[in-house]
């Protein structure tokens, strides 16, 4: 690497450096600041040597250091200058990782792709109609006609027709997707599919084999990655073997066990491919030594209890279905996969990292071990300078570094990582309204509100956030929740039992019944349990009592009988009520038979409700859906939805939230929690208007010193980071336009129980 010096305060220089008197210890980079003759050296995983250095040394010539050929004393180290790279290289972190990004298009690196060691890529084959009908037999041809117009094919591993591979000649193969899965796939799987392929078999110009689809939820994750497997397991682009992979793993949550056997069999039917599962006592020696199946499909709970057994097992290609679990490379589970010697390895998650870019760092590694270098230099050269960089008083070179260094990060991740948007679905699903309902608390709710936050100290309630925030959401799910709080216990003693439900909970008994009344949709419920009674207990004892027929999956539910939950709940029974920890089920089930959802309470991380939320809109939905989300004005959940949005409103990425700090809160924001808003149709509205109107204040300030300012952004422009725009807004009793389309609502709100009401359309 050696290019001319330009004029500047600060060059990059490759050099090899040593203690003094001792052998040579390795390469580095030396930054060299001419103009206050200082130099600062760091090893190649980022680590400062030698700080800011003052060099006195008169013999160095600086205006020709990329020339210089002796060696010089820094600090307790001798330097010797290999080369000058640029500045650019190093703000974007690129010196830290070259042996991670590619030198140019097509530069295939074959020893990779193939079985063994090739040589140089030769001319096309000679004419074959002389050969002996022993060599005849063995040129395989494509297995499906890549000339036909609804040909998926895929990318050839060679730009020649044949390579050599210890001394012989190896024909190139078309690899083209089994007609009957290829007419199934929309154009966004097909893209999916074929860039799967490229990953796992090395063409996409990265070190590596593995592949992270993010998509997310409903974009078919599961089809695009059964029509890679059945690809693999039928068919290689060299001629000298009948496929690319002989044994699958496939790691998934226990819930989605019967799921995958269900895709399976759905578009590959039984005939064609063999599929072991494994649950209860299920003997892996079958898989083992019964050639005929080639694919297993375990829970990653399951497979760490047979750890002895599945570490013999050879797997040439391993997916791990939500495999945002993996984001902790010290866990026993990213443990046990990361010791299976198999290259080819994908992560299918539709929730994006988040908060933490060590989290990234892990999923990555174990898909493409090694391609952003070790966890220490990972942590110096990416994870420090772009944290560093979004610090407020982070200086413009600490945020120029941090800003190219991101970059760099997303330009080399985005060759193995494939996310796209839901927004997709508008093209095939039925549409889609979502209402935020802003719901008045009772008089009973608002007490328990004032009694928490006003008569306790605020230095009691930052130590014991989690505790009080816990309670905060159980006064807005069904006060009855506290009903054992010894605090609260003359409060309790006082209220009426309808107090103790709470509006939220009459709002939701209401909403079925009048969809009940409408017509025959089915309906989800989505909630998050707490750690003493569950709110799905509320809901199972009111729904008793009242005679709902409903079904109930949550933590404890058997994994064996999850399944036969969600058939028994799409296939036409009685049961038109669905009560589902978000949870221990929000990812993967397929609940199309509803129509419409509740999301009963949030959740601080936006994609657990997003996760749930599409268990009804996606393929195989018929009906129009909409989904409620629940919410009580004024208190936390205006401020767990208004923080959701803010997430929401950053970049479509794998890692979304790097730039955000989730759950870790400043003081300022803790009292913004702590805080209930009882006179208030909708505090989020309240809250942008009133920073709006100090905006213009300050604003006028601004034009009376300077009238000729020209403000970049319009002065009314709302802050765009809540994404706001997106939604209709209307308080109900006087514009019930916005409902004019959801009958049972129309009648839920003439109860006056719902304050303002947010409204998108999808």
């Amino acid at each position: 690497m050696s290019e001319k010096r330009t004029v500047s305060p600060t060059t990059t220089t490759l050099v090899a450096m040593k203690n003094q008197n001792k052998t040579w210890q390795g390469d580095g980079v030396l930054l060299v600041r001419s103009d206050s003759r200082c130099m600062e050296l760091k090893d190649m995983e980022g680590n400062t040597i030698i700080k800011n250095t003052k060099i006195y040394d008169k013999s160095l010539d600086w205006d020709t250091l990329d020339s210089y050929d002796e060696v010089f004393r820094l600090g307790n180290k001798e330097i010797l200058i290999e080369g000058v790279a640029s500045l650019e290289e190093y703000e974007s972190g690129r010196i830290f990782i070259t042996n991670s990004i590619p030198q140019k298009e097509n530069a295939y690196d074959l020893n990779g792709i193939a079985p063994m060691a090739m040589a140089k890529v030769k001319s096309k084959p000679k004419d074959t109609i002389n050969n002996t009908a022993k060599k005849i037999k063995l040129q395989r041809q494509a297995r499906h006609d890549p000339n036909c117009s609804e040909a998926l094919v895929m990318k050839r591993p060679s730009l020649g027709d044949s390579i050599k591979i210890n001394g012989k000649d190896v024909s190139i193969i078309d690899v083209v997707v089994d007609p009957y899965l290829a007419k199934n796939l929309r154009p966004h799987q097909k893209d999916g599919v074929s860039f799967l392929y490229e990953c796992v078999l090395g063409l996409k110009g990265f070190n590596g084999h593995g592949a992270i689809l993010a998509d997310e939820m409903g974009l078919g994750k599961s089809l695009q990655t059964i029509t890679l497997v059945w690809t693999l397991l039928k068919q290689s682009p060299y001629s000298n073997e009948e496929s690319v992979v002989k044994k699958v793993l496939i790691c998934c949550p226990a819930t989605l066990i019967k799921n995958w056997q269900k895709e399976f069999k759905k578009w590959l039917g039984d005939e064609r491919i063999n599929v072991f599962i494994v649950e209860g006592n299920s003997n892996l020696q079958h898989f083992i030594m019964n050639k005929s199946y080639s694919v297993l499909i375990c829970g990653y709970e399951k497979l760490l209890s047979l750890k002895n057994v599945v570490e013999k097992i050879k797997f040439d290609l391993i997916i791990c279905d939500e495999g945002h679990r993996l984001k902790n490379s010290q866990i026993k589970l990213a443990s046990l996969l990361n010791k299976f010697e198999c290259k080819k390895r994908v992560i299918l998650s539709g929730t994006p990292i988040q908060n933490d870019l060590n989290e990234f760092y892990a999923m990555v590694d174990f898909v493409n071990p090694g391609i952003l270098s070790t966890s220490v230099s990972f942590k110096k050269v990416f994870d420090e300078p772009i944290q560093a960089s979004r610090q407020p008083k982070a200086s413009n070179e600490v945020k120029r570094i941090g800003e190219e260094r991101l970059k760099q990060l997303m330009d080399l991740t985005q060759m193995f990582i494939l996310r796209r948007t839901s927004a997709i679905n508008k093209e095939y699903l039925p549409p889609k309204t979502e209402f935020v309902l802003f719901i008045k608390p009772n008089g009973f709710q608002c007490s328990l509100f004032h009694r928490l936050l006003d008569q306790t100290n605020f230095s009691h309630l930052q130590s014991n956030a989690l505790a009080y925030m816990s309670m905060l959401k159980k006064i807005c799910n069904a006060p009855s929740l506290l009903q054992s709080d010894d605090d609260l216990k003359q409060e309790f003693e006082i209220a009426k039992p309808r107090d103790m439900q709470g509006n939220k909970l009459i709002c939701l008994i209401k909403l079925l019944a009048y969809i009940k009344s409408h017509g025959n949709e089915k309906v989800v419920i989505v909630a998050h349990s707490t750690k003493t009674r569950k709110t799905l207990d509320v809901f199972e004892k009111h729904f008793k009592d009242l005679n709902i027929s409903f079904l109930r999956l949550d933590g404890s539910t058997p994994s064996a009988k999850r399944q036969e939950l969600v058939d028994r709940f799409n296939n036409h029974s009685d049961d038109w009520v669905f009560l589902l920890s978000a949870k221990a089920g929000g990812q993967g089930l397929n609940l199309v038979g509803a129509s419409r959802l509740v999301l009963y309470d949030l959740d601080w991380n936006p994609s657990i409700d997003l996760q749930a939320m599409a268990r009804i809109w996606r393929d195989g939905q018929t009906r129009n859906v909409f989904i409620y989300r629940f919410l009580i004005t004024g208190s936390i959940e205006e401020k767990i939805f208004q923080r959701q949005l803010t997430k929401l409103g950053l970049s479509d990425s794998l890692i979304d939230e790097i730039n955000d700090t989730s759950n870790q809160f400043t003081k300022e924001e803790l009292k913004d929690i702590f805080t209930f808003h009882e006179n208030t149709k909708c505090h989020i509205l309240d809250s942008i208007v009133n920073s709006q109107s100090k905006t213009d204040e300050s604003l006028n300030e601004l034009f009376e010193l300077d009238p000729d300012l020209v403000l970049d952004e319009p002065a009314n422009k709302l802050d765009q980071s809540t994404s706001l725009s997106d939604w209709d807004k209307a308080d109900p009793a006087r514009d019930s336009s916005i409902i004019n389309e959801d009958i049972p609502l129309q009648n839920l709100c003439k109860k006056n129980l719902v304050s303002y009401i947010f409204k998108k359309n999808s």
